[in-house]
């Protein structure tokens, strides 16, 4: 009984840990595109064009930066999936390097 019990304890602290790792790691990943899109910053207007809600929200953002339209599709939170359309006008942050990445606020 108590060896089950010392099993049980130390899948939960190991599963703990693993968990806790992939968290740091997303929101590096995430702090890393934000700094990298900041670092070559440029401001342009999209429109939402889906609405996605499968394995989490997201949206299809299409935007234009020199005379080139782009399309993306990002991961949202839910409080930005429910504040707009499809249709919606919205302002995006890109690299100027790279005008794929993207950030909505």
């Amino acid at each position: 009984m108590k060896s089950s019990i010392l099993g049980f304890l130390c899948a939960i602290i190991v599963f703990s840990i693993i968990g806790y790792g992939v968290y740091l790691g997303l929101n590096l990943y995430s702090q890393n595109i934000k700094q990298e899109i900041n670092s070559n910053l440029g401001i342009t207007v999209g429109e939402i064009v889906s609405k996605h809600s499968y394995k989490g929200k997201g949206l299809s953002i299409k935007y234009k930066v020199n005379d080139k339209e782009y399309l993306t599709r990002i991961g949202v939170t839910s409080e930005f999936y429910n504040r707009y359309e499809i249709g919606s006008i919205i302002s995006i942050k890109y690299n100027t390097a790279n005008p794929d990445k993207i950030l909505v606020e």
